[in-house]
């Protein structure tokens, strides 16, 4: 469930902070402190359109969310994939490469045909979980806050944190450059009180 606004301002009291910052804001800084002064500063949005990557991801979170958190089953979640990939079809344009429309055709297919195999064959990996579970953290002078796609914790008290992913899978090298929001996850969950041994972060591409 997502923190209200009074929420997070006492957040902020508790910390004796004046923001909260979420991933994004700190990646986006990360990737390019212009953008970010436009984005956050002056609430310019960008000039490009949003790729299919994320509205079409955002689908697929929300219904692993939904199944994970028993609003859906197993056997209604292939029909439930095909339902949210139609109904944008209606109103998004397929954009994953804004270069070649070649290029853009051949990157929809695949990634139709991979979320296609992967919504007829999932099934449950774990019974006690937490989808979009919300962890803060403080470092250094800065606290941060975001939710997690779903925390799992078996029998013997271990947790695991897992990032749902609908990108191409990473190599060896981006695994590590892209593994910041999950490491803060598990800087937020050790700061709850669970060991950092008892803890993994995991991506769980689609």
């Amino acid at each position: 469930m997502r923190l209200s606004k009074e929420q997070l301002l006492d957040l902020e009291k508790k910390y004796n902070v004046n923001r909260l910052y979420s991933w994004s804001r700190v990646k986006a800084f990360m990737t390019s402190p212009y953008e970010y002064y436009l984005t956050y500063i002056l609430n310019k949005k960008p000039d490009l359109p949003e790729t299919s990557y994320t509205s079409f991801g955002n689908g697929c979170h929300n219904l692993l969310e939904k199944l994970y958190s028993g609003e859906l089953n197993n056997d209604d979640l292939y029909s439930a994939f095909i339902e949210m990939w139609d109904n944008k079809l209606l109103t998004e344009k397929l954009n994953f490469c804004r270069d070649s429309d070649v290029r853009n055709n051949s990157i929809a297919n695949r990634y139709r045909e991979d979320l296609d195999h992967f919504f007829k064959n999932h099934k449950k990996m774990f019974s006690n979980i937490e989808v979009e579970k919300f962890l803060c953290a403080k470092l250094g002078d800065f606290v941060f806050q975001g939710y997690a796609d779903a925390v799992a914790k078996d029998n013997l008290g271990n947790y695991t944190i897992i990032d749902w992913k609908t990108s191409a899978i990473y190599s060896k090298k981006d695994l590590v450059k892209n593994s910041g929001q999950l490491i803060f996850y598990a800087i937020a969950l050790n700061q709850s009180g669970i060991p950092l041994d008892k803890i993994k972060i995991a991506f769980a591409f689609l």
